[in-house]
């Protein structure tokens, strides 16, 4: 049971519902309530929803972990379970059954809100998954974009199955011209962003450190291609513009005047102060194995952002 655990990596599967959980509850609905609109999408419903996207992304972590299977012989050969401790079929078993569970679940969402065709949004995520980790994933940056827009749409997934909802017939131009709903959709471009950044830059890490079974494999992932030191200018680079958004982001933390300096102090020592921490360690790099201790870090930086959420669900005396 503990092999199944690590084979499906559940504690980056809940974050992924865990951050939908949050965008919805925490971030959407404060701004529902301020603007008197009511989701037309069920708890019931969006729990259908989030099911869907856990089991379609424990799914990407099974196949994944089934064509890594050589590459990670080479890198981490004492983590290798599929074909050693799983057997191969079992593996691409348990990532149909996975995919079918998010799919169908997916569907139902969908034509529970009236929009059947946003079913495609699930067969969609199951065959990207499946292409990235088998074709997509060697190449160069291709991969990591892929999975990256993955993370960093779970948020706008929220949005697009819970707020749209209620403008069915609204385009997105009048999204963002209306400044009520550009609100709604400021606030989820946020978090999406951050969201996809540092998820880009936590799979560049993880290619940096497993170079030496890259290599044998003829893997063209970045830091083969190009190697440690432009891989490294890339991800500090990235880093730096992470640290300097969530900088010119600060002033726009007053949800409320006298919790202002709170919701400051939370941002610069739980989200800010880690990413100058990963980007000084980044420098400092120089071997596979430093890429390897970053990787805990940009999941703290990640689970600590999304936990910012709570400040705006609490302090909801927000300017809209």
């Amino acid at each position: 049971m503990n092999k199944l655990y690590r084979l499906i990596r559940w504690p980056n599967v809940i974050m992924i519902g865990f951050t939908m959980i949050a965008m919805r509850y925490c971030i959407l609905f404060p701004i529902l309530n301020k603007l008197s609109l009511t989701p037309q999408l069920s708890h019931l419903n969006f729990a259908f929803l989030v099911l869907a996207m856990v089991a379609i992304t424990a799914a990407g972590y099974v196949i994944n972990d089934y064509f890594d299977t050589r590459a990670d012989m080479i890198n981490r050969p004492s983590r290798v379970l599929v074909g050693k401790f799983i057997n191969r079929r079992k593996v691409i078993f348990m990532n149909w059954v996975l995919n079918t569970v998010g799919i169908v679940f997916g569907v139902l969402v969908s034509f529970a809100i009236g929009k059947p065709y946003y079913s495609v949004i699930f067969i969609l995520s199951t065959a990207v998954l499946w292409f990235y980790s088998s074709f997509f994933k060697p190449r160069t940056l291709i991969g990591n974009t892929f999975v990256a827009l993955l993370t960093g749409s779970v948020p706008v997934l929220v949005w697009v199955f819970d707020i749209k909802a209620i403008y069915p017939h609204k385009g997105l131009v009048d999204w963002v011209m209306n400044f009520n709903d550009y609100r709604l959709f400021y606030w989820i471009f946020i978090f999406a962003f951050f969201a996809f950044t540092v998820s880009f830059i936590r799979e560049i890490i993880k290619d940096s450190s497993g170079v030496d079974g890259d290599k044998q494999l003829l893997r063209k992932t970045l830091p083969v291609v190009a190697g440690y030191k432009s891989t490294k200018i890339l991800l500090s680079v990235l880093s730096t513009i992470v640290i300097i958004f969530l900088i010119y982001l600060l002033p726009y933390l007053q949800f409320a005047t006298d919790t202002y300096k709170l919701s400051l102090i939370y941002v610069v020592i739980f989200v800010i102060a880690p990413l100058v921490i990963l980007l000084y360690k980044l420098i400092k790099a120089t071997k596979s194995s430093d890429y390897l201790k970053l990787n805990l870090l940009t999941k703290i930086i990640m689970f600590n952002g999304v936990i910012f959420s709570l400040f705006f669900a609490y302090f909801n005396n927000i300017n809209i």
